[in-house]
């Protein structure tokens, strides 16, 4: 049975280091995106008949607090500095396993401490728990909470791709700019 290689060889580690990072960091976004767009559809299909100007307000209210709420200080502030420092930390140290799954290694979902990884899969589970819970809201009550997420997972890809960005550029990790 083949095994993987727990480091690469020396001489690619730089190329396969910056490969996992920017795979880690471009899974995120694709799966923050693919949220996005999954919801987006959700969203335009309310009919705009039924919503008053009381909808509205609640929706101007749900893009605010989710935005700043999730966007700002759970992403942007929290999760998306973990994530850049884990991803700079494959890009200086790459195995095999984690170039592979670098999305759920920058995750915090798999190669952490035991701690952090229940942590990582304590989130999933409470973020689908949520989800769960929020399909059960009626319309067009669901699809103005589902605006607020929009927002804010919108905001997370954007976070997330100038922080990748900035760490690329830079060499070094810029996740304390990002939070703080």
């Amino acid at each position: 049975m083949y095994s993987f290689p727990q480091t690469l060889s020396k001489t690619p580690s730089l190329f396969w280091g910056r490969v996992g990072a920017v795979w880690g960091i471009v899974g995120f976004i694709l799966l923050l995106s693919r949220g996005v767009f999954r919801l987006h559809t959700e969203v335009a299909s309310l009919n705009t008949n039924e919503v008053s100007t009381w909808h509205l307000v609640a929706m101007l209210v749900s893009i605010l607090l989710f935005g700043i709420g999730e966007g700002y200080f759970a992403l942007q502030q929290a999760y998306i500095p973990r994530l850049l420092k884990r991803a700079e930390h494959l890009k200086n140290y790459p195995t095999t396993p984690k170039v592979l799954f670098a999305p759920l290694y920058c995750m915090g979902l798999i190669g952490w401490d035991r701690l952090t990884t229940l942590k990582s899969w304590g989130g999933v589970v409470g973020v689908l728990t949520i989800i769960f819970l929020v399909r059960l809201v009626p319309t067009p009550w669901i699809e103005i909470i589902l605006v607020g997420v929009i927002a804010a997972l919108s905001w997370g890809c954007i976070a997330s791709l100038i922080g990748g960005f900035r760490m690329f550029v830079s060499g070094t990790s810029q996740s304390d700019e990002l939070s703080g």
